[in-house]
């Protein structure tokens, strides 16, 4: 696994147009260190029937703390900041 912990600490909702809504992810590596914050849309996760709802986020958080979410999460997000 490339990554310690990753945890959903927010989500943007855009009421009109729902396929660029987005959970901010904090992402810690092996080392312990926080690394910059990712944005992971939920339209795809929502197609992969991983998010029914966009504020239940427990399900996810354990999914992506696996191996296969950490290799889904590294190749779908982008850096916030």
């Amino acid at each position: 696994m490339k990554y310690k912990e990753l945890k959903i600490v927010a989500r943007m909702i855009f009421s009109k147009n729902k396929s660029r809504d987005v959970y901010e992810v904090r992402v810690t590596d092996l080392n312990g260190e926080v690394q910059p914050h990712r944005m992971l849309y939920i339209q795809p996760l929502r197609e992969k029937g991983l998010v029914k709802r966009a504020d239940l986020i427990k399900p996810l958080t354990a999914w992506l703390n696996t191996e296969e979410g950490n290799t889904y999460f590294e190749q779908k997000t982008t850096i916030m900041y």
